[in-house]
């Protein structure tokens, strides 16, 4: 699991990423200098914590008025104008805070030096360069964010005596309020304040066997062959962490936690190209198609990211991990709430990373707090609601508009803190969330209203982030009851009832909520067979829409499978044909997301298409996943770990499905500790496309479903058994 490279990433996106979930860098340089840029995950300007929206809800009849009478025009500009924030295209600042980068700490060597090579070592969490030169012989770096102690360590080993140029910069932030900036001989100290807002500080500690002298430049260090520097960063006052001088030590207790984290699932290959990384991704990309040796290391860089990103973590992951090189980042690197965070967790339970869903819990129970506030003024309703992204202070006020106007937020984020619950049995975190999904069972039954046929519909609704009629400039149209805000409203009243029963409590709540979801609107299939995105037929404008909002049902909710409303899953599979086939699926997380779903159906030529266009056309050189035109979004690299593992083991109703797509990729090869709902842990083998070999270990006494190799197999265990399925 090393990713081997000749040439230095002069830039963030060929860069190698570190981090421990509290603290990252990205490093990148060019052949005589590496550079280092700084983030911590609380770093955010902080301008905007206090954001509040006024008092609404008073104007939701107009609305829904207008949505009844079918003028989409009036009623998206209606919605927007009250619901909608500011920030989108509204050419109004958004009322969101930016995550930003601390600055960039530089290692330049003062002899002329040659680039050997960088390794980014994935099992064990660390980075490595390589260079020489005639006067110093072979000089060695090496960086990691130690996952235990919490801060940097990075160090130089030179076979003789060489010379380097240390310092710390950062870009000039007109919202900086101060900024001071200290060399000594032996520490750098940068710190720093956000007008109205965030304070930061990093400190750099410099231990070397060589002559140090600090000037304004930075600090230089003669006639060193070793040298250490700890790093760390502290935000609004919190402390620095306590490291451990001890170099080899603090490293082998960072790897020996991290290898085993990443050994937690495995992938194994039969048959592995011997070239490098650099080479197999440059040869890949030549060529326009993946190899089974791209694939596992596309499996284990996704897995590295997650822990990189998450470890030491108090916040959940945002649009790219931690790592972030822009005072100003595309989307403000927030949390986006349409698809992108979810996307982010997908596979984490799957890996046997459930402890790592911590940090989200605690963050949608933040966002709960600020979203009962905004049900109230919103809409005039009890429980809570989001709009459609927030930052560090967990207040998810709309800031978009054009996109906000959406109320199911709140639903699709507490389906995901369900299924947890799911794969773990833990019964304290159901308890502990289940205040959450009953918060999102009283917004609805607050919020939807009885139509004449007394069917309960939700207006304002739209379909994430995709639009039709004639709405002018939006790029959202606000209508009634989308099949997105249905499927959500079906799958959270059906998780709050389903907790409540497990807990024992709510049983009056209960019945209300069982009789709200039997009156929701039908899961409609169109004339053509596709499943419909609007609660009518409308006229496609974006065909090849980059969304998948509507199939919502299909993944991650799977309220319709292979067993269970199979006419609807085949209707979702059929408008998937239509939306690939006018040239959806360019972006990293959409061609993630239709490749879970083609994964999941066992469409094997279509999965390993969209699968082959994540991993060699949505990448950069370094394989980190991109949007168009080039920004670095982490969710593909997330949803394309899930896509793989669809592949090869699906949860189906009560059935798991196994090797459905695995073998239009990765002919033969075995993946061992992936974990089912219930925390039953599976490894499986396959060669030539068919499953030779499958087991499962057993956490409690159950009987799981499995279909393999085209017929069923019931196998029955107990706690701590472990059984072959045949």
């Amino acid at each position: 699991m090393v990713m081997e490279f000749s040439t230095q990433g002069e830039n963030f996106l060929s860069g190698f990423p570190i981090g421990n979930g509290k603290i990252a860098a990205m490093i990148r340089g060019n052949a005589s200098e590496d550079r280092l840029t700084l983030n911590h995950e609380k770093l955010w300007t902080g301008q905007n914590k206090n954001n509040q929206i006024e008092n609404v809800s008073a104007y939701l009849p107009t609305l829904r008025a207008l949505v009844e009478k079918g003028d989409v025009f009036k009623a998206t500009a209606f919605a927007n104008l009250f619901w909608g924030g500011k920030g989108g295209i509204s050419k109004i600042p958004a009322p969101i805070d930016d995550y930003v980068p601390a600055g960039e700490l530089c290692f330049s060597w003062k002899d002329k030096v040659e680039f050997i090579n960088r390794k980014l070592d994935l099992e064990n969490g660390a980075v490595y360069t390589q260079r020489k030169s005639e006067k110093a012989g072979n000089i060695k770096s090496s960086f990691f964010a130690d996952c235990v102690s919490g801060g940097f360590v990075f160090t130089v080993k030179s076979e003789l005596q060489t010379e380097i140029l240390i310092c710390f910069n950062r870009q000039q932030d007109s919202r900086l309020w101060y900024a001071t900036k200290k060399y000594t001989d032996n520490v750098i100290t940068f710190e720093a304040k956000y007008q109205r807002g965030t304070k930061f500080n990093v400190q750099i500690k410099i231990v070397s066997d060589g002559q140090a002298n600090a000037d304004y430049d930075g600090i230089y260090i003669k006639n060193l062959t070793s040298l250490t520097v700890y790093a760390d960063i502290s935000v609004n006052g919190g402390k620095f962490s306590t490291q451990n001088t001890d170099t080899q030590e603090s490293f082998r207790l960072h790897s020996e936690k991290f290898s085993s984290l990443m050994n937690r699932t495995k992938l194994e290959i039969a048959e592995c190209e011997n070239i490098s990384a650099e080479d197999l991704i440059a040869k890949c990309k030549k060529e326009g198609k993946g190899n089974v040796a791209l694939y596992k290391l596309y499996f284990d860089y996704g897995k590295y990211l997650f822990l990189s990103s998450s470890i030491c973590a108090d916040l959940p992951v945002n649009l790219q991990g931690k790592w972030n090189d822009s005072l100003t980042p595309p989307w403000h690197s927030d949390y986006h709430l349409d698809i992108n965070l979810q996307m982010n967790y997908w596979f984490a339970d799957k890996v046997g990373f459930s402890e790592f869903f911590s940090p989200l819990e605690k963050f949608l129970i933040r966002l709960a707090e600020n979203g009962k506030v905004l049900a109230q003024r919103l809409y005039g309703c009890r429980g809570i609601v989001f709009g459609h992204c927030a930052d560090e202070w967990a207040n998810p006020v709309p800031t978009a508009y054009g996109w906000a106007v959406w109320v199911s937020a709140a639903g699709w984020l507490g389906d995901h803190l369900y299924d947890h619950y799911l794969y773990t049995k833990d019964k304290s975190f159901l308890k502990r969330i289940y205040p959450y999904l009953k918060s999102v069972a009283e917004f609805y039954e607050d919020f939807f209203y009885s139509d004449a046929n007394g069917t309960m519909q939700i207006v304002p609704s739209q379909s994430p982030e995709n639009r039709y009629g004639e709405v002018g400039c939006f790029p959202v149209t606000i209508g009634k009851s989308s099949a997105n805000d249905v499927q959500i409203c079906y799958r959270s009243l059906t998780s709050a009832i389903e907790a409540a029963k497990i807990l024992g409590v709510d049983e009056e709540s209960c019945r209300v909520w069982q009789g709200l979801r039997e009156k929701l609107p039908e899961f409609k299939i169109g004339k053509d067979g596709r499943l419909l995105e609007w609660d009518k037929e409308y006229e496609e404008i974006e065909p090849g829409h980059r969304h998948f909002a509507h199939l919502y049902g299909a993944y991650p909710a799977k309220l319709f499978s292979l067993e269970e409303r199979s006419e609807q899953y085949a209707a979702c599979l059929k408008a998937l044909d239509f939306r690939i086939a006018n040239g959806s699926g360019q972006t990293g997380w959409s061609a993630a997301w239709a490749s879970v779903l083609y994964a999941r159906a066992g469409r094997k030529k279509e999965f390993r298409d969209c699968f082959n266009k994540l991993v060699v056309g949505c990448t950069t050189s370094t394989l980190l996943d991109l949007v168009p035109p080039s920004i670095f979004q982490i969710d593909g690299n997330l949803g394309g770990v899930d896509a793989l593992l669809e592949a090869a083991v699906s949860v189906h109703g009560e059935c798991i499905y196994l090797g459905q797509a695995i073998g239009s990729i990765i002919n033969s090869g075995r993946l061992e500790g992936v974990v089912l709902p219930g925390g039953h842990q599976l490894s499986l083998q396959w060669e030539d496309g068919k499953i030779c070999e499958a087991t499962v270990f057993f956490k409690n006494d159950s009987s799981i479903r499995f279909y393999l190799n085209g017929h069923y197999v019931e196998c029955p265990g107990r706690q701590g058994e472990k059984k072959y399925i045949n």
